[in-house]
């Protein structure tokens, strides 16, 4: 979603999940443990690869968009309503972005892995 964000002419603000729960750890299993739930848009592109409207995901960041642009198009948000799963409406091509960090062990993770093989699919 930061990536994304210049493009999608986005605002940040401070999250007021407690996001650095990992801070003075060196395990990487627990710096990257799913640490709060995001609740996907009935019908939206997340739902339907993730085939649940509800997923667990990491959590690192300590900002998050609060000022969507216009093709900006939030499928997915945590409890403190900070979007985690954003599409890019009339994209080209695959846009989709969000604010865990999906490079973590997409092998052994569930959420992780679908997104990458959606990735993978799209670019062929």
């Amino acid at each position: 979603a930061h990536l994304l964000k210049p493009a999608a002419d986005a605002e940040k603000r401070q999250s007021r999940i407690n996001r650095r729960a990992h801070e003075g750890e060196t395990d990487r299993e627990v710096i990257f443990a799913p640490r709060h739930g995001v609740d996907l848009i009935p019908g939206g592109v997340f739902a339907g690869l993730y085939g649940t409207t509800r997923i667990e995901v990491n959590s690192l960041h300590g900002q998050g968009i609060v000022e969507p642009g216009s093709r900006v198009v939030i499928e997915g948000r945590a409890e403190d309503t900070t979007p985690e799963a954003l599409v890019i409406a009339d994209a080209p091509g695959f846009a989709l972005g969000v604010q865990w960090h999906a490079e973590f062990e997409p092998w052994d993770q569930p959420v992780n892995g679908a997104l990458w093989r959606a990735f993978a699919a799209a670019v062929g």
